[in-house]
């Protein structure tokens, strides 16, 4: 299995880790004076620079299907080493982590070249297929909402994370995709253009993180333009699975590094009769230890419960001391946990990236030795360059975060005192994630407690 956490050498912190954690804390909640003390910037609607080339598109779509097919062949006829094969590379170090951080940068990207709205498009025009086969598509998706997508995106979490036979093998990651394509292919043709925006995974994340961008693409009717300003046109907000879907992405993110915690090194402990109990009584399968299975399962299950909570309390606390509903609190802020995913999805997999991502280029290469590349890699870089770079995504993903939920709120309370109170509530949740998760980073790479 690939590492997520690529561990360069354990360093002393210059200062104590509860001091730069309180240092963040103090940097977040001073941009959130700011806010206040400084003028308010005029909210300028998103613009439009007109047409792009019809090139574009054609080039953004060529690229997104010449990927899939690579991904696709490489995983199934290519080397069955994991380290040494191309496609598990780019999945699982380089697509994973990289496709929704582009899409924060340039929004809509992935929108444009989607190659599953591609093929489900050609199929459509080959066969002359009208948008949709099903009687009132439209308003089945509108039930459903996000949970088609929040189902697919917690398999492929469990998938990464603990059932280790996919994550292991280019063969099964292979398989994994050819499966996902023909799936979103079919239900796409048969649900017409609307299923992607709702039911494709990478499409709704890549929508959610092109609601942080400056400038974004945007598609209508075929067409592309290049838009200023940040939009939401890549993915209307439902109310149906919406938190369930932003909570379970940022929990995906950050359980992995909950594994390398004090925390969870004690429940493992305490559960770990339980755990070898399970295994011997129902033995592996296929070479999977069912005790391990059940504790990374369980372990996924719980990070994402956790944090739900955590936002449904404050969510609640935001709305009782703001004078707002409930689901007004929640669709208002439930957007401003995006740049913290992407903020900590940057600083998890950074070092993934330098160290084990190189290795797509070398892994066609007959005599390439992948324990001397990785190693040369890992001394290339300084863990405490790598501690500070994480340090300041992680700020500033919780700086963004409070900017978009201030404004947010603003939107749906006129009254600048009651705003005020649901901002300073969320604010709290703000500086506890900031706290949180720049602990967990810290555990696997420093030497603080």
């Amino acid at each position: 299995m690939i590492p997520a956490h690529v561990i360069l050498q354990r360093f002393d912190l210059p200062v104590p880790l509860p001091a730069i954690l309180a240092g963040a804390v103090t940097v977040v909640l001073l941009s959130f004076l700011l806010i206040y003390i400084l003028p308010t910037p005029e909210r300028k609607l998103p613009s439009s620079d007109g047409d792009l080339p019809w090139i574009i598109h054609l080039v953004l779509r060529l690229v997104g299907l010449s990927y899939l097919v690579f991904l696709l062949l490489v995983a199934l006829l290519g080397r069955q080493v994991l380290v040494l094969n191309a496609s598990s590379i780019l999945f699982w170090v380089w697509t994973i982590p990289l496709l929704p951080i582009s899409n924060a940068i340039l929004g809509g990207t992935y929108f444009a070249a989607s190659p599953y709205r591609t093929l489900a498009l050609l199929i459509r025009k080959t066969f002359r297929i009208k948008d949709s086969l099903v009687q009132d598509s439209g308003t089945f998706l509108q039930k459903v909402g996000y949970w088609p997508v929040v189902i697919q995106l917690l398999v492929l979490v469990w998938l990464e994370l603990a059932f280790k036979p996919v994550a292991n093998s280019p063969y099964f990651l292979g398989l994994l995709i050819l499966g996902y394509t023909l799936f979103q292919v079919l239900v796409g043709v048969l649900l017409g253009e609307d299923w992607f925006g709702l039911g494709e995974v990478w499409q709704v994340l890549c929508g959610l993180a092109s609601n942080v961008a400056l400038f974004s693409i945007v598609e209508d009717q075929g067409s592309l333009f290049f838009q200023k300003g940040t939009t939401q046109n890549q993915m209307v907000l439902l109310d149906r699975g919406r938190e369930a879907l932003i909570t379970l992405w940022l929990a995906g993110v950050l359980a992995d590094g909950i594994r390398a915690t004090p925390l969870w090194d004690g429940i493992v402990t305490y559960f770990q009769p339980q755990s070898l109990s399970i295994t011997a009584h129902f033995g592996a399968f296929a070479g999977i230890d069912l005790g391990d299975l059940l504790l990374d399962s369980s372990e996924i299950l719980v990070t994402w419960f956790v944090f739900g909570i955590f936002f449904v309390i404050f969510s609640f606390l935001a709305s009782w001391l703001g004078k707002l509903s409930f689901s007004q609190v929640t669709k208002a802020v439930s957007l401003s946990l995006v740049p913290i995913s992407l903020a900590y999805l940057f600083a998890h997999s950074f070092t993934q990236i330098m160290v084990i991502g190189p290795l797509v280029f070398q892994a066609a290469a007959a005599n390439v030795d992948a324990t001397k590349v990785y190693e040369a890699n890992k001394h290339i870089l300084s863990p405490g360059i790598i501690w500070w770079l994480q340090v300041g995504a992680i700020v500033l993903g919780h700086i963004m975060a409070v900017y978009m939920a201030h404004h947010r709120i603003r939107e749906v309370q006129d009254r600048k005192s009651l705003a005020l109170n649901a901002d300073l509530a969320w604010l709290f949740a703000m500086l506890i994630y900031t706290a949180t998760s720049l602990w967990v980073l810290a555990q696997p790479i420093t030497n603080a407690p």
